[in-house]
């Protein structure tokens, strides 16, 4: 498997890899104590997501560092979140190493998917 940008195999864009998919669930309540709720949750889609590539990013970076950030304390960023809209997770203001030129930093968001 190959990159789906990757300009030097033309092959590369045959097998599209399609990411981790999340479903967005919003919910706001009144509990007995008269606290107002409010809560944002993503749900993984693995049918509709990429089951896994090769050499893409989706089954081995993308959920590793997920789970990393969350239990760290950083969330990714969810910019106009809507109630049962599909997004997808990626990788956003990449930091690239001056010496080796590999991306050292980054942060993940998720971006909303138009149908």
């Amino acid at each position: 498997m190959y990159f789906m940008d990757d300009p030097i195999n033309p092959r590369a864009t045959e097998k599209k890899c399609k990411g981790l998919i999340f479903r967005a669930h919003v919910n706001g309540f009144v509990n007995m104590r008269g606290q107002y709720i409010y809560k944002e949750s993503m749900t993984l889609l693995k049918r509709q997501s990429c089951p896994g590539c090769e050499d893409g990013p989706c089954d081995r970076y993308l959920w590793d560092d997920l789970l990393e950030d969350v239990s760290g304390g950083t969330f990714p960023i969810i910019k106009d979140i809507v109630n049962d809209a599909l997004y997808k997770l990626i990788i956003v203001n990449k930091s690239i190493d001056w010496e080796t030129g590999t991306v050292d930093e980054y942060d993940l968001e998720f971006r909303k998917i138009d149908k």
